[in-house]
């Protein structure tokens, strides 16, 4: 296994910055100072910053379905409800109010009023893997809009529209269902994750959202699981579906 991996997997951070403490020497592999591209197997005593890396006792992926009205952080310093305490509810609803809960972080965001599917792991190589740009991998919402919006504007969308001065990547868009003689339901898939993306893009083109739902990640959907549940994943299963290597 690449060093830059292991570290990542250890919690120490993303792969980029594991190259970056690789590039400024600050780690160290049985008392020799490490390169880039150095491969382990992990049984090697490895330090950073003088401080001795020990690997996860185990690695954990969830799927939460996120409900409105909670933050995508791990604490908040103004005490709001955070995807951690609907996770911990979660958990221990499963395994008992006694169980030790796993420590994990969000992979991405969603936002405050936005609900639908989360994942969350304590694998930081995997969790990276997901979220950089080069992977271009689609995060697909479900919304429901007012006023209705024509094929022409579906168009604009799918070949992007200005957002914070900034012209959004090509998307995926189609109607789902004509709800009303005013509202649609609409399926969006990005690969972007600019802040509020998908309400933004519909502002851009006189849509209101009264309703935003993420569905899947990739080919990993969300299925029939209720708001605020987890499902815990296997790292096979993860890697496989998003092919990470």
């Amino acid at each position: 296994m690449r060093l830059n991996k292991y570290l990542a997997q250890c919690g120490v951070g993303s792969r980029r910055k594991c190259d970056e403490l690789i590039n400024s020497g600050k780690v160290f592999v049985n008392g020799a100072k490490a390169n880039l591209g150095k491969e382990i197997n992990g049984e090697e005593d490895i330090t950073v910053n003088g401080h001795k890396v020990k690997a996860l006792d185990k690695l954990y992926y969830f799927i939460l379905n996120k409900p409105k009205g909670c933050i995508t952080t791990v604490q908040d310093d103004r005490e709001r409800t955070t995807v951690i305490d609907i996770f911990s509810k979660a958990y221990k609803s499963l395994n008992g109010v006694n169980a030790v809960v796993p420590k994990v972080y969000p992979v991405g965001r969603l936002d405050y009023n936005t609900q639908g599917m989360l994942i969350l792991t304590n694998d930081g190589y995997f969790a990276n893997s997901l979220i950089h740009p080069s992977r271009k991998i689609y995060k697909t919402y479900q919304a429901i809009i007012y006023p209705q919006i024509s094929q022409k504007e579906i168009e604009r969308l799918e070949s992007g529209v200005m957002i914070d001065n900034v012209k959004t990547l090509p998307a995926k868009v189609k109607i789902l269902e004509n709800k009303s003689s005013n509202k649609q339901l609409l399926e969006i898939s990005i690969f972007q994750g600019r802040n509020r993306q998908v309400r933004k893009m519909l502002e851009s083109v006189g849509a209101k959202v009264q309703d935003l739902k993420r569905v899947a990640i990739g080919e990993l959907k969300l299925g029939k699981l209720s708001c605020g549940q987890i499902k815990e994943l296997t790292k096979d299963n993860v890697y496989q579906i998003f092919d990470i290597n």
